[in-house]
């Protein structure tokens, strides 16, 4: 039994100290992963970003005249929250629903923190869009707002991305993305 006993103490040690733990498996862009397909990464594999494997099943606009103060390059999320919270106040006539919102109310995958990206992390998605999958050549909005009728948008036209300040009032392609 002491035999025994010795046996499975020393196998464990022996497995711990050769790094074979339990520990979850690293993750790698284009994996499949919290409702969607993961595009950009932490060096660790721990965090990052997630986009949806399609687009959403409608266009729309980012949204009508008006300043939300979703100014940032790098943070969607945050952006997003600004939006909502301005289409909360005022009615938005001419967009029944604005892009932010569409992402903003969505659940997929079981998933409900999705948002409308920052255009930097619009980038990363026009730049891993082949892994990623399902984009149109087509107009893609960022959260990021240019001026009070203008925001940062992306023409997804392979092997030639196109970055302009598009019209809130344009219909555009939305693909919704979360963090992990």
């Amino acid at each position: 039994m002491k035999t025994t006993l010795f046996s499975i103490i020393l196998m464990l040690f022996t497995n711990l100290a050769s790094g074979q733990t339990d520990s979850k498996e690293a993750l790698s862009i284009g994996d499949h992963y919290g409702g969607g397909i993961i595009f950009s990464i932490d060096s660790k594999g721990q965090h990052g970003l997630i986009a949806l494997p399609s687009d959403q099943p409608i266009k729309t606009c980012w949204g009508d005249k008006g300043l939300t103060n979703a100014t940032l390059m790098n943070e969607g999320a945050s952006n997003t929250e600004k939006i909502v919270a301005f289409v909360k106040k005022s009615r938005w006539p001419g967009c029944e629903v604005p892009v932010a919102c569409l992402c903003d109310t969505l659940t997929s995958g079981g998933y409900q923190d999705w948002y409308l990206p920052a255009i930097n992390e619009l980038k990363e998605m026009y730049d891993k869009q082949k892994l990623i999958g399902g984009f149109a050549a087509m107009n893609y909005c960022s959260s990021t707002e240019s001026t009070n009728v203008k925001c940062w948008s992306i023409h997804f036209m392979p092997n030639r991305k196109i970055i302009f300040e598009g019209l809130k009032s344009e219909l555009y392609y939305v693909r919704c993305i979360r963090k992990f």
